[in-house]
């Protein structure tokens, strides 16, 4: 796999996008919360290595949907955590 295939828009905003998804998943988790979400399934089901997994997935899919995307730091923080809201919660 070529880096543009995983990297669409670059190493930098790949590691952005992957702390975002990182930091979002480990707040959730540390609200000991029993309402199920996908991340308490994963969580459950496949543990740590299934929650990786998960950051992983999330990080890709964000990058390829906004692909090329210039948007502002406010833009970028709204859309993302829009995007973590529709897909785990």
């Amino acid at each position: 796999m070529e880096d543009k295939d995983k990297f669409p828009n670059g190493v930098t905003s790949y590691l952005e996008t992957h702390f975002e998804v990182s930091s979002f998943i480990g707040s959730e988790l540390s609200k000991y919360t029993t309402e199920y979400s996908k991340i308490t399934e994963v969580s459950e089901n496949q543990g740590t290595g299934g929650i990786y997994e998960l950051v992983e997935d999330l990080t890709d899919e964000f990058e390829k949907i906004h692909k090329d995307n210039d948007w502002s730091e406010d833009e970028y923080f709204e859309t993302i955590e829009e995007f973590l809201h529709t897909k785990l919660l």
